[in-house]
């Protein structure tokens, strides 16, 4: 298992093959080790949704992992990626910095100050032209769609993000122990 972990905070990552040779995620959000999600809305109503851990989100990619090149990419040219799963819809998005300022459009952005805006750009300006270090912040956000809920019919669009605050030299463990189990998994 690979884990992700800020304070009480953690994201847990498993792989298994899936029948049709694909790859399935098995995805735990946690707080001081328990899910984060309620396991009674989660899905359940079929075998595949049944087969899920307590709490997890069950995902699937219908060849390779789609993870590992994402977190790759992203360590290695030091910007924002994502990834999609085949089916049921998630998202994970990785990104240098820690200020969360996807979530500015239209909510925080009237309220700062001229000079904390310009304090921020010229933060950014400058990690954009330094060299990476172990310490460097990112953050991690998983959209699940509202798909993985019991009675749900269909895909939403929407659904609930969880955003977990990293470093790069957390971000290179949990990138080394997922290469680890997809390796366990007899994947290449």
């Amino acid at each position: 298992m690979a884990v992700l972990q800020n304070g009480d905070l953690s994201l847990e990552m498993t792989y298994r093959r899936s029948e049709r040779g694909g790859v399935e995620y098995d995805i735990r959000l946690r707080w001081r080790g328990e899910p984060v999600l309620n396991d009674a809305v989660l899905k359940r109503s079929s075998a595949y949704w049944a087969n899920r851990g307590v709490g997890s989100i069950k995902t699937d990619a219908s060849d390779e992992c789609g993870v590992l090149p994402l977190l790759q990419r992203a360590l290695e040219t030091n910007k924002t990626g994502s990834w999609e799963s085949d089916d049921p819809d998630i998202r994970l998005m990785i990104r240098p910095g820690s200020d969360f300022s996807f979530l500015r459009t239209g909510t925080r952005g009237e309220a700062e100050s001229p000079e904390a805006k310009a304090h921020l750009e010229t933060f950014e300006r400058e990690r954009l032209e330094r060299e990476p270090t172990l310490g460097d912040c990112w953050e991690v956000v998983l959209f699940i769609d509202a798909y993985n809920f019991e009675g749900s019919a269909g895909y939403y669009g929407s659904g609930i993000c969880y955003c977990l605050a990293t470093t790069r030299e957390e971000l290179q463990h949990f990138h080394e122990a997922l290469k680890q189990e997809y390796l366990l998994i007899g994947a290449h």
